[in-house]
């Protein structure tokens, strides 16, 4: 029998496991051999199944790595760190939000279990995994709630509460994690349009690590929707003395400078833009070619695509080049730009949005209302697209309709960020 000194001795030894497996800092390739060899005399061996898995994981063997975990939990019905392992893993590497809740809930029960049962140590290892058990299960619940048509989550919001509820309950299990309110914070701001209080969850998680750049960036966003600008920008430029080199500030950085919308405003967002080709940005030049559009520089917008975006996404030159047609009013070559880069990415909400204005254009008021009812099914946020929803209507004489539509594109665009909410992942794990 496992003596508490060595059980004691183990837990730190898989706390360290985890850590190292968050941090992707280890020789993975090297260690292989340490585990499979072993395990053709040892096939029961529990731990050495679980740094197996771990190892495969850090070496992009993600399948091998499940079934790695997944012995581990034959093995051991009550050991919670597989379950959980597994969890993030599916979530990760195989998009998988269904399975990986299955998971969760697993490592949640097998955590409840060894708190509860005083023959196992009773250490703050197992209440930290309970938590982290808890935030997988919330984020879980989060992808399948925006997963979900927008024209469904008006009745059905089980997911978004259930996600909720999982993160306070991974707040309650461990109040010094920063991750559980970030994440918190991030439904508050994409999802309930709440930024003041999101605010507060992101000042909560930047006490425990001043040092978590995605809080950061949403507390910048969140300033900015609630029209902060100047606050935000002084945050923006904070920030990148710390992380010069951090494409997402920058972007933010040049979208906010854009706000200011005079020549001078564009003049600084160009500038960023410029300084984010010197480090090697190639999708940049799309950023930089829609600045121009927005400033009326059509050739510049063009040359911009001719010359720098062979290395950008196929769909989005696709879809910058139908702007640059619509904009010099070339419709029916829009059109066509736009169906194929729709072709290539079906739920570009965007592309949806400026295909069905190319439509109101070309005087085809209810396809338009087809693909701006599209667009707003994949993005309900957008202003621009309930905003041209209430010019088709006019056209289709439903003024009430158009009045909705219209007072909707309003209130959004008085209470939008500078960059889409969606721009910071919800697979931050660290």
């Amino acid at each position: 029998m496992t003596n508490p000194q060595q059980q004691t001795s183990k837990l730190d030894l898989e706390e360290a496991t985890v850590t190292a497996l968050l941090s992707h800092n280890a020789k993975s390739q090297e260690l292989l051999p340490l585990f499979t060899e072993p395990l053709k005399n040892q096939f029961e061996n529990r731990d050495l199944w679980l740094r197996l898995g771990l190892t495969y994981s850090l070496s992009d063997s993600p399948s091998s790595a499940l079934q790695a975990f997944k012995e581990c939990m034959r093995l051991d019905e009550t050991d919670p760190l597989p379950s959980m392992l597994a969890a993030k893993l599916v979530l990760e590497d195989f998009d998988d939000p269904d399975n990986g809740l299955t998971l969760a809930e697993e490592a949640i029960k097998r955590c409840q279990h060894r708190l509860a049962n005083k023959t196992y140590e009773q250490s703050s290892f197992y209440t930290k995994l309970l938590s982290r058990s808890y935030l997988l299960a919330g984020i879980m619940h989060a992808y399948m709630y925006e997963r979900e048509p927008e024209s469904m989550k008006v009745f059905k919001n089980d997911n978004l509460e259930s996600s909720l509820s999982f993160l306070d309950k991974a707040i309650e299990s461990n109040p010094n994690d920063h991750l559980s309110y970030f994440h918190k914070a991030l439904h508050h701001a994409k999802h309930l349009k709440d930024y003041q209080q999101s605010i507060e969850y992101l000042r909560k998680a930047l006490q425990s690590n001043p040092q978590h750049i995605s809080s950061m960036q949403l507390l910048i966003l969140s300033l900015s929707a609630l029209r902060h600008y100047d606050q935000a920008l002084v945050l923006c430029e904070s920030m990148l003395h710390q992380y010069e080199n951090n494409l997402l500030l920058l972007y933010i950085k040049c979208s906010l400078e854009q706000c200011l919308v005079d020549s001078k405003g564009y003049k600084s967002a160009l500038e960023t833009a410029q300084s984010m080709f010197m480090i090697g940005a190639s999708s940049v030049w799309l950023l930089v070619a829609e600045i121009f559009l927005k400033i009326g520089s059509i050739d510049d917008a063009e040359q911009c695509i001719d010359e720098g975006a062979s290395g950008a996404l196929s769909h989005q030159v696709m879809y910058v080049r139908g702007l640059i047609s619509k904009a010099r009013n070339n419709l029916l070559e829009a059109k066509t730009l736009f169906q194929s880069c729709l072709a290539l990415c079906p739920r570009h909400a965007k592309a949806l949005q400026q295909l069905a204005h190319v439509h109101y254009l070309m005087g085809n008021h209810s396809t338009a209302e087809k693909f701006l009812k599209d667009s707003l099914d994949v993005d309900t946020d957008s202003d621009k697209s309930w905003h041209y929803l209430s010019l088709v209507y006019i056209e289709l004489n439903q003024h009430d309709r158009a009045k909705e539509c219209a007072k909707k594109a309003a209130q959004l665009e008085d209470s939008s960020p500078v960059v889409p909410i969606s721009v910071i992942s919800r697979l931050t794990f660290q």
